[in-house]
């Protein structure tokens, strides 16, 4: 199984690409100082749709649908080291690390794709990781008391390129929306009622209409600390920083609400979009899944953000369809697609207390 790391199942995204779901911190650190990312150990596996990253989160490691072993860059995709030269026919594989340091990867029917051999060494502790200049290693051992030097290693190396920041939890962000060339505005609440809730939501103009009406902080809905990286999968609470009332418990202090779903048919789509007063509301309405094209999420890339309320159509997705909902520019509710057209269902994070 993986160590020190949280594996998520596969997701089917748009263009039927497959979403690798990693790991999760806190990593593994061994006496020597040495810093592991997530690992297997002795007998775990990496099934299709598993990834195994680097400390840095920089690059990972996984199995492929032609029966392949590959460790790619986190950010751009690119393929730096893999096992086969040559691809097999599709099916279900999974790579394991033998308790003897062998490193497998076999077909659902007990074949070999391939196998690195180690000869001769007993069977023991072991483990496998990514390093963060992308070398993959098998060591004997645990992580937090390797045995040195690496039983192997792939030794092709590569440095990550620069790339925007992470998401993190507890950071303010604008939400741009990605309609016709990114052009949909800005998230923003105006009025207050819509749908018996808090405050209405609609796109503005402007990230900042008004002081806090287009600037949400991003909180986990799963426990996690602030400062924490956001994760494609990773389920959050979008909370407006516009300040109209006390939040509960009023320490807290003023603010716009909790992003949420609540009522059906808005503007010829699925569902209605508001703020609520607390979070969680009733039937997850306020809570929000992350979906991005990689592992870790960036500032500015293309996001979508599906509901976990499942509604008559399923799942849904925040969406702007039609114009001048309060006064605003676009309307804002959920579509059963996560692109209805040229992008409405796409956001970027603009880190709020950067932009001009």
């Amino acid at each position: 199984m993986f160590e020190n790391s949280l594996v998520a199942p596969s997701c089917r995204l748009l263009l039927a690409a497959t979403l690798l779901l990693g790991a999760a911190q806190p990593y593994a650190m061994a006496s020597s100082g040495a810093v592991f990312g997530s690992v297997v150990i002795g007998n775990g596996r990496i099934n299709i749709g598993d990834a195994l990253l680097s400390p840095n989160q920089e690059f990972s490691a996984a199995t492929t649908a032609d029966g392949n072993f590959c460790v790619t860059g986190e950010y751009i995709g690119n393929t730096i080291w893999c096992a086969r030269n040559t691809p097999l026919p599709t099916a279900t594989y999974y790579t394991t690390l033998r308790t003897d340091a062998n490193l497998c990867t076999y077909r659902d029917d007990g074949s070999t794709a391939w196998c690195r051999t180690n000869a001769g060494l007993p069977v023991g502790p072991v483990f496998l990781s990514v390093a963060d200049n992308a070398n993959l290693c098998v060591y004997q051992g645990t992580p937090s008391a390797p045995v040195l030097p690496a039983v192997w290693c792939s030794n092709v190396t590569a440095t990550a390129p620069a790339h925007p920041p992470v998401l993190q939890y507890g950071q303010i962000y604008n939400l741009q929306n990605g309609y016709m060339n990114s052009t949909g505005g800005y998230l923003d609440v105006r009025t207050a009622g819509c749908e018996n809730n808090l405050l209405c939501v609609s796109t503005a103009y402007s990230y900042n209409r008004l002081p806090g009406s287009g600037s949400w902080m991003l909180v986990s809905a799963e426990g996690k600390a602030n400062g924490s990286q956001v994760r494609t999968g990773d389920h959050v609470y979008l909370k407006n920083q516009f300040q109209y009332t006390s939040e509960t418990p009023p320490a807290s202090g003023m603010f716009g609400g909790y992003l949420a779903v609540k009522g059906v048919g808005c503007e010829l789509n699925v569902l209605c979009v508001s703020t609520a007063t607390t979070a969680p509301a009733p039937f997850n309405a306020s809570v929000w899944q992350i979906i991005g094209p990689r592992t870790n999420t960036y500032q500015n890339e293309m996001l979508n953000l599906r509901s976990d309320y499942v509604s008559l159509a399923g799942y849904t997705y925040l969406d702007v369809r039609s114009s001048n909902c309060e006064q605003n520019y676009l309307c804002v509710s959920t579509s059963a697609s996560p692109n209805r057209d040229q992008g409405s269902g796409f956001w970027r994070f603009q880190i709020a207390s950067t932009k001009k």
